[in-house]
C-alpha cells in the first residue's frame, strides 16, 4: 500500500489545463475541483481580484513524487510575473488511497 499526499490548490481558468497535464504525465489522480468559482466568494486572494475565476482542486499523488509535483504546480501558478494560482495546503493522506 503506498502512502499518498493530498494537495489542495487554487488556479485560474487558463492554467488549468496545464495542472491537469502534469497530473497526466505524474499518474496522479485528480480527484474533483470546482469548476469557475469566484475567487471572492471562497478566499480572499487580492491577487487574483475579485472577478477572476478560478478552480479549487485535490490532487492525490505517491508520497515519493509529492517534492516534484510541488515544485512543478509552483513552477505553473507561482513562477510568474502575475500569479496564477495558489498551493493552499500538502498534507499526507490516508494510506488507504490508492494511485492509480
Amino acid at each position: 500500500m503506498t502512502n499518498t499526499v493530498e494537495v489542495t490548490a487554487l488556479v485560474k481558468q487558463e492554467k488549468l489545463s496545464d495542472v491537469c497535464q502534469l497530473c497526466r504525465e505524474s499518474n496522479s489522480v485528480l480527484c474533483w475541483y470546482f469548476e469557475h468559482g469566484r475567487s471572492s466568494g471562497l478566499f480572499h486572494l487580492q491577487e487574483f481580484g475579485q472577478s477572476c475565476e478560478i478552480n479549487i482542486f485535490n490532487i492525490f499523488v505517491e508520497q515519493q513524487n509529492a517534492d516534484q509535483i510541488y515544485q512543478e504546480l509552483y513552477a505553473i501558478m507561482e513562477l510568474s510575473e502575475h500569479k496564477n494560482g495558489l498551493i493552499y495546503s500538502m498534507s499526507l493522506s490516508a494510506p488507504s488511497i490508492k494511485v492509480l
